[in-house]
């Protein structure tokens, strides 16, 4: 979307018009992004923020912080909005980080927001509370999600499952869950590794979210097989269990014969 990379087939549109034929300032003024590794430049919080809108004011500036949850950590700071961060932002942990960039493309209020794998590098607690940010981020605003963590994506109005480079399912968190593929089986695992990690023991829903899936695939499975089954029965001439019978002909059933030639 943002042309670090123009398509080798199709086309990318933004509001309707193809990404080649926009200018590139007005196409990256137009988009925001809050990616897994976040830049800070070594400057004062204030200054960071103000590379997405230089001349913001200190009301705006307080009120994009407000909106992505680190206002009141940059309050606490002695220097407030004149601490400086370092280089990388090293002087700040990696939610806090996260969360400035998240004022900072807040402050920029673009039209369409990516999020790629925002999350992913953090910790469970600061998950929650940059993903309250990026909720907030999010709202009024086209947003494009990528994420491993499927934690971040359960709200969004449809999911893409990507699997070995092609689109595997489409619907939303919930499709997904019922139709017991690769979405569902992903969201169950994760499901289960968090409740290990907070409580020693996989939590009852990923049991049972897991427990669906597997007899959904068994379903699945036992049904093919039988497909198959029938289908070899058909093209020997005669009639298996539980399968559909044979194309009637002159109103005869062809594998009554058959039958009776056996005998």
């Amino acid at each position: 979307m943002p042309r670090l990379h123009d398509v080798s087939e199709g086309r990318v549109l933004f509001a309707g018009t193809d990404v080649r034929e926009l200018k590139q300032d007005s196409l990256i003024g137009a988009i925001g992004i809050v990616s897994q590794e976040t830049y800070l430049f070594h400057a004062t919080i204030a200054e960071n923020l103000r590379y997405a809108k230089p001349d913001a004011t200190n009301d705006e500036l307080i009120a994009a912080a407000r909106s992505a949850n680190i206002h009141d950590t940059i309050a606490s700071f002695p220097d407030a909005y004149d601490t400086v961060v370092g280089e990388r932002g090293y002087r700040l942990s990696g939610g806090e980080k996260q969360r400035v960039a998240i004022a900072r493309v807040l402050l920029k209020d673009p039209a369409l927001l990516i999020l790629d794998e925002a999350t992913s590098a953090l910790d469970t607690v600061s998950e929650r509370v940059v993903q309250g940010a990026l909720d907030e981020a999010s709202r009024g605003r086209t947003t494009i999600a990528i994420a491993h963590r499927l934690s971040t994506v359960v709200g969004a109005d449809v999911i893409f499952v990507v699997d070995a480079g092609r689109i595997a399912e489409r619907g939303t968190h919930a499709e997904l869950l019922a139709a017991g593929g690769v979405y569902a089986t992903l969201f169950a695992e994760q499901l289960a590794a968090a409740a290990k990690v907070g409580s020693g023991r996989p939590s009852r829903r990923a049991a049972d979210i897991r427990d669906r899936v597997a007899r959904d695939r068994a379903h699945r499975d036992r049904a093919a097989r039988d497909r198959a089954t029938c289908a070899r029965v058909a093209r020997a001439g005669s009639r298996g269990r539980g399968c559909r019978p044979p194309i009637r002909r002159n109103g005869r059933d062809p594998s009554r014969r058959a039958r009776r030639a056996s005998r």
